[in-house]
């Protein structure tokens, strides 16, 4: 068993998770940002 390698894989990991966790906050406030876009212009339309 090879220490080092599991460190590194499990470093690999927990990259992974960090960045989905980054793409689903940034998935959330694109959305928040479209849905205020859409008031807003809905708004000024009306």
């Amino acid at each position: 068993m090879n220490i080092g390698r599991l460190s590194a894989g499990l470093a690999g990991v927990r990259r992974v998770n960090a960045t989905r966790e980054y793409r689903r906050m940034w998935l959330v406030e694109e959305e928040r940002a479209l849905d205020w876009l859409e008031r807003t212009n809905g708004a000024a339309w009306r």
